[in-house]
């Protein structure tokens, strides 16, 4: 087996989005079952190819049938979310489907990263693999019927049945290029992805697969104004830290403040702002949502879409705001934030006596300030 990464170029410049390539060839004569197919750098994972996928039928005369229905949970007028989509299986016999790669075979994997000081100095690949021998009791595909159902005239309350699926699999002796088969409802959901190849998974679980690492190296260019200069004009030696990149500014958060730091100022904010400064970097906005005090004698006030007016404040900043109507009642009101207004909000944040908390919320409740 050959493993191969290719970075897209040489050197990446940090916080840049990047590019890498993972390639797998089987060199060999015997085909490969593949159970573990990564890319990463030293802090993220950055693609995981699916090379396993379990189902269940019955076993009959070394054939295995398999018959599953697809049911997904409607709710009207319940403040729940729905439960997750679910195969039902008849049969008690244990099937995994597999990724297998034919002699001559490749397979190539593109994936993104984002080049900050955190992915490290290289890229690893790691390929879990075993060659299967003429007497690995293998099966193949040999019949397929999927039936994707329509939706009612009218949705009612509960499970309703939208895929029907039939799969026949037999004794493998031959392994030929194959393909991830996706199973889709109408509706274009997901509902199933298996593979053509497949073994009892009793006998895959006594399996020990070949563990292949490589690794290649990751070149950072870091920028002009480094974090180090950037600790050292607002005087925090510790704490996480990110970069916005649209506002340029490095993000420093210790216990109770955000930094925000450029080669020109150094701005002081309350909580800490690297959450909706990571949010910018990777979507075209953020929306920031607001945790107001309500002092018990205004507690009715929690029934007016903009109490104490800070929507307003925003909006006559130039950022667009909405306040929806909760189911228990209230009002969800939030803020949506542009990558180049960070700092512009952030400042006014501050100016309105809100601080960032966890994730994208912002509050005025002083009595949970740090």
């Amino acid at each position: 087996m050959q493993i191969t990464i290719q970075p897209s170029q040489p050197y990446f410049d940090a916080w840049a989005i990047g590019n890498v390539t993972l390639t797998v060839e089987n060199q060999s004569s015997l085909s490969l079952l593949l159970s573990h197919l990564s890319l990463s750098d030293q802090k993220q994972t950055i693609v995981v190819e699916n090379c396993l996928a379990p189902i269940q039928g019955e076993l009959k005369e070394n054939r295995f049938a398999i018959f599953g229905e697809y049911f997904v949970e409607y709710l009207l007028m319940e403040a729940r979310s729905p439960a997750p989509p679910r195969w039902e299986w008849y049969g008690k016999d244990q099937l995994m489907t597999l990724k297998i790669l034919a002699p001559g075979a490749k397979l190539v994997l593109n994936g993104k990263f984002r080049a900050t000081y955190e992915a490290g100095t290289h890229f690893v690949a790691r390929v879990d693999y075993l060659a299967i021998d003429p007497g690995m009791p293998m099966y193949k595909m040999s019949d397929q019927k999927f039936k994707a159902m329509g939706l009612p005239a009218s949705l009612r309350h509960g499970w309703e049945k939208e895929a029907e699926l039939i799969l026949e699999y037999i004794p493998a002796q031959q392994f030929d290029v194959q393909e991830e088969l996706v199973f889709s409802t109408r509706s274009g959901n997901v509902a199933l992805r298996l593979f053509p190849y497949a073994m009892l998974q009793k006998h895959f679980r006594k399996l020990t697969p070949h563990i292949a690492k490589i690794t290649h190296p990751l070149h950072i260019k870091p920028l002009s104004f480094d974090i180090a200069a950037a600790r050292e004009k607002c005087g925090t030696t510790s704490g996480a830290y990110t970069y916005a990149i649209a506002s340029q500014c490095w993000v420093i958060a210790d216990l109770q403040h955000t930094y925000l730091v450029s080669e020109q100022d150094v701005i002081v904010i309350s909580g800490d702002a690297i959450p909706l400064a990571n949010t910018l970097n990777e979507k075209a906005n953020a929306r920031v949502f607001l945790d107001i005090a309500l002092p018990p004698a205004q507690a009715q006030s929690s029934q007016e879409p903009d109490f104490g007016n800070h929507l307003a404040y925003f909006a006559k900043l130039g950022f667009h705001t909405d306040s929806q109507p909760q189911k228990g009642g209230g009002y969800e009101n939030s803020v949506l934030v542009p990558p180049d207004q960070f700092i512009p909000f952030a400042q006014a944040v501050e100016d309105r006596g809100f601080y960032f908390v966890q994730g994208l919320i912002i509050s005025n409740r002083s009595n949970q300030k740090k």
